[in-house]
């Protein structure tokens, strides 16, 4: 599965985020951009990572500490169990193998929403499996189907909800020749 990686970068704060700390896995550490290391830290089952703390006696006496933290406590930094696996996988979505298989999946995105929102798959009208399985068949057949008058007629350049005038006419003319 190719996927966008959510932006860590952007803090809402307009404080350090934290790409700016240095991670450690194997001396289970933590580095600030003031060359502070910390390992204090906490196990969150819920959240699935590590919560590291720098303690506040710490912060309060570092130089960069009104780009970093607004806290009184210190700052805190999370880092979870899958740290490893998005930092292979922020590597390989900046390599042009990514990058095509994006466009290929920026078509695939575009196909489902128009089932979604157009089509009526975005919420269920029946209540059963089965009749939700026929229900997906069917509207895939039609999409399908208007996907083929799209190549196989000229004359609609995209989804045309309202027919120009005159448009049966040269649509009947153009069968005819």
């Amino acid at each position: 599965m190719v996927a966008p990686l959510q932006s860590v970068s952007d803090n809402h704060t307009g404080l350090y985020s934290n790409e700016k700390f240095d991670y450690d896995a194997e001396a289970q550490t933590v580095r600030c951009p003031a060359e502070q290391v910390t390992r204090k830290k906490y196990y969150t089952p819920q959240l699935e990572g590590t919560q590291y703390h720098f303690p506040k006696e710490i912060c309060k006496a570092c130089p960069v500490r009104l780009q970093c933290t607004a806290s009184e406590q210190g700052r805190k930094i999370f880092i979870s169990n899958y740290y490893n696996e998005f930092q292979e996988a922020k590597t390989f979505n900046e390599t042009e193998q990514a990058k095509k298989l994006f466009q290929i999946r920026n078509g695939i995105e575009r196909k489902n929403n128009e089932l979604k929102n157009h089509h009526g798959l975005g919420y269920a009208r029946t209540h059963t499996r089965e009749r939700r399985r026929v229900y997906v068949k069917i509207v895939s057949m039609v999409v399908n189907l208007k996907q083929f008058v799209k190549q196989k007629n000229p004359l609609t350049l995209g989804f045309v909800r309202k027919r120009p005038p005159g448009f049966l006419l040269s649509f009947l003319k153009i069968q005819q020749a």
